[in-house]
């Protein structure tokens, strides 16, 4: 069965608003531990991003983002372009380099889908995640 993709209006960084095409590969809750403070957790997602509606053969970009315990917004952890190549590669929830946020409209199709998957409670934009298994 081919994936779902879903248009999503998204504004570049010039300011332009066009439309792309996200599938949501994975989102699910994470714990991993952290040598300062024991342990990070929250969400975890992977998403394909791309501009045509037929990803079989076009380019996209794959990225992997986190939004913490606490947290408000979703964090890029990691851009790889169509060829593989790694832009930005940091670990689940790294926050030690720079921090890039997931593009708002992206960041609530991730959040719609964890209510729906009933692994998070609270998941409105610029409010603390809160999730059922920890917090």
């Amino acid at each position: 069965m081919p994936p779902t993709l879903l248009p999503v209006q998204v504004t570049a960084e010039d300011g332009l608003a066009t439309t792309v095409h996200v599938e949501l590969t994975t989102v699910e809750v994470r714990r991993e531990p952290e040598p300062f403070t024991g342990s990070r957790h929250g969400l975890y997602a992977m998403v394909r991003v791309g501009n045509e509606p037929d990803q079989a053969h076009g380019d996209f970009i794959v990225h992997t983002a986190s939004r913490l315990v606490g947290e408000g917004d979703w964090t890029v952890d990691s851009t790889f372009l169509a060829n593989g190549y790694p832009q930005h590669a940091n670990g689940f929830g790294a926050r030690c380099s720079k921090v890039r946020k997931l593009d708002a409209s992206i960041a609530a199709l991730l959040d719609r889908e964890a209510v729906r998957l009933q692994i998070a409670t609270t998941t409105d934009a610029g409010s603390p995640l809160a999730l059922p298994c920890c917090g």
